[in-house]
């Protein structure tokens, strides 16, 4: 099936970072270069960023630190959500994210020379989704089953139903709707064993792609033999 979603670079370092509801203060101009890169993964309950500087170290060129900024789509202002001293980067883990809203995040940098802040990128938004957890599997018939998930306050789930002594994929497709969160999956064969699992999904319409979330766990169950 052809892929619909826009996968996200994964990274591997976790370093957890305080939160901070300071706003960004007077000393503070707003330049906008391109000296830090940054990337974001969402996770179950929670966003990873993480930031690098585009080329050596923020050391040398001439930041004694940087921060991440946060933005949420229905705040006037950024507000400074952590602050690190690592001159090769840092990850930042945002707990305080809400399912269904869109975030900004952006980088800025101390300059060492005058102890002013300035912006040293442009950020990156999207959308944080929930991961959902399928509550339950029933009305299992011979040929099908009704599954039903958390709500994870997106407009589009997507599924699979995966045969078990195959792993064939032979259920795939996209539900839309915020109130959506029951299917009804027929064709099955019965007497055999399946696997279902959903994730969340939101258009973005800054990348014209879907965010999406963290897959929920496998759930079993088997279809009746007559």
């Amino acid at each position: 099936m052809k892929k619909i979603l826009k996968k996200i670079v994964m990274f591997s370092l976790i370093a957890m970072i305080g939160v901070s509801s300071m706003y960004i203060g007077t000393n503070t101009k707003a330049v906008v270069t391109s000296q830090a890169k940054m990337s974001w993964t969402t996770q179950a309950n929670s966003v990873k960023i993480v930031v690098k500087p585009t080329s050596s170290d923020f050391s040398k060129m001439g930041y004694s630190k940087i921060r991440l900024m946060k933005k949420k789509s229905t705040w006037k202002n950024f507000e400074v959500f952590a602050t690190s001293t690592s001159k090769t980067g840092d990850t930042f883990v945002d707990k305080s994210v809400e399912s269904g809203c869109c975030y900004t995040y952006r980088v800025m940098g101390c300059k060492k020379s005058t102890k002013k802040w300035v912006y040293l990128n442009t950020g990156t938004s999207g959308y944080f989704i929930k991961q959902p957890t399928i509550t339950g599997v029933s009305n299992i018939k011979k040929s099908g089953a009704t599954v039903k998930w958390s709500n994870a306050s997106c407009n589009f789930y997507e599924y699979k139903v995966v045969k078990v002594s195959t792993g064939k994929v032979v259920k795939h497709a996209l539900v839309s709707g915020k109130s959506v969160t029951t299917i009804s999956i027929t064709g099955l064969s019965k007497n055999t064993k399946y696997k279902v699992r959903v994730q969340g999904l939101q258009y973005n319409d800054n990348t014209g792609a879907y965010d999406e979330s963290v897959w929920s766990s496998w759930k079993t169950f088997t279809t009746e033999k007559k």
